[in-house]
C-alpha cells in the first residue's frame, strides 16, 4: 500500500520501499554537504593544528561510513569536531 510520512519539514510519499529510498537519498545529501564543508580543513596551507586536522579526518571517515551505520537513514549524523563549531 501507499503511505505518507512526514519528518521535520520533509514529507515522503509512496510505498514503504519508495519512502526508504527517498529518506536514504536525503540523508546522503546532508552527509555529502557536511563532507564538502570539511574540504577546506584538509588543504595543506589551512591554519589548523595537527590534532584538529586529525579530528576532522576522523569526522570525515565517520561521515563516509554513515550510510553503513545501524539505523541509517534515521540515525543521527556524526558530531562535528570542536574546531568546526
Amino acid at each position: 500500500g501507499r503511505h505518507l510520512f512526514w519528518r521535520h519539514y520533509m514529507h515522503y510519499e509512496g510505498t514503504e520501499e519508495e519512502i526508504l529510498a527517498q529518506k536514504k537519498q536525503r540523508a546522503r545529501y546532508h552527509r555529502d554537504a557536511r563532507l564538502r564543508a570539511t574540504d577546506v580543513y584538509m588543504l595543506a596551507d589551512y591554519p589548523i593544528s595537527d590534532a584538529d586536522r586529525e579530528a576532522v579526518k576522523a569526522y570525515r571517515a565517520a561521515l563516509r561510513a554513515y550510510p553503513e551505520q545501524a539505523g541509517f537513514p534515521d540515525a543521527a549524523l556524526p558530531e562535528k569536531p570542536a574546531c568546526m563549531k
